[in-house]
């Protein structure tokens, strides 16, 4: 893989580290843990390092940082879908409740739906005696 397309698909990536706010807050705590735990392990042996107490708990913190930077950036990816469905759906609902008002305030009206329905339910009885 070639160095311009590992940029292009680090790119988005790097646009939330840029843009959003959390993500930002999450980079600097998970680099202030990693710099802290790197310090105390700083000139000592392996062995050293990994019986200190102090340096586990900085390494815990670090990691705790890292995992919920990752968590970060992974949820400012999964931004919520247009809800397009909804609005159709309200705006079916208003569009009916508008026609049921003028049903209610127009006898005509009242009537004309009467017909409709009679004679759909003739047509439909019809159908089912053949």
């Amino acid at each position: 893989m070639s160095v311009t397309d590992r940029a292009a698909q680090a790119a988005p990536y790097l646009q939330r580290v840029l843009d959003d706010p959390e993500v930002q807050g999450a980079l600097r705590r998970a680099t202030s843990a990693g710099r802290d735990t790197y310090q105390r392990a700083r000139g000592r042996s392996p062995g050293e390092a990994i019986k200190d107490r102090r340096f586990q708990r900085r390494a815990r913190r670090a990691a705790l940082a890292s995992w919920q930077l990752i968590a970060a950036i992974d949820a400012a990816r999964t931004r919520p879908r247009p809800r397009r469905g909804r609005r159709v759906a309200f705006g079916l609902a208003v569009l009916a409740g508008t026609y049921g008002a003028y049903l209610a305030s127009n006898a005509d009206g009242r009537e004309a739906l009467r017909g409709l329905i009679a004679k759909r339910d003739t047509s439909a009885q019809n159908s089912n005696a053949q």
